[in-house]
């Protein structure tokens, strides 16, 4: 028991500690294996469900409307003579620009004066 005292596990408990994890770890592993095993029979059973009512994934749906908005402003896009829109904002960026850029053309006079 004096022994004991300085904190330190013995070999035997860090083997029963090295156990313990061990089993931890294939109970772990067994559990992700039922479960991908139950899912797998899910996605199975919802695939029968889709053929048989003719449905889509969402993922699907999803693309093709993705793919729908695309060629729709691809072709909304190709015929048109004025540029889109521009969004709040790219207005609020230019804007600032313009801004800088017309600050910057009238103090250029007054410092080629004073300097001058």
């Amino acid at each position: 028991e004096l022994g004991n005292l300085t904190d330190k596990p013995t070999e035997e408990e860090l083997e029963q500690a090295q156990l313990i994890e061990e089993a931890r770890q294939e109970q772990e592993s067994e559990r992700k294996a039922k479960h991908d095993k139950m899912e797998a029979e899910r996605e199975k059973e919802r695939q029968r469900i889709r053929d048989k009512y003719g449905l889509k994934k969402k993922e699907e749906i999803e693309k093709e409307k993705a793919e729908e908005a695309a060629s729709l402003a691809a072709s909304q896009s190709a015929g048109r003579i004025s540029r889109d829109k521009k969004s709040p904002a790219e207005m609020q960026a230019a804007m600032e620009d313009e801004d800088e850029s017309e600050l910057i053309k009238t103090k250029q006079p007054f410092l080629f004066i004073r300097w001058s």
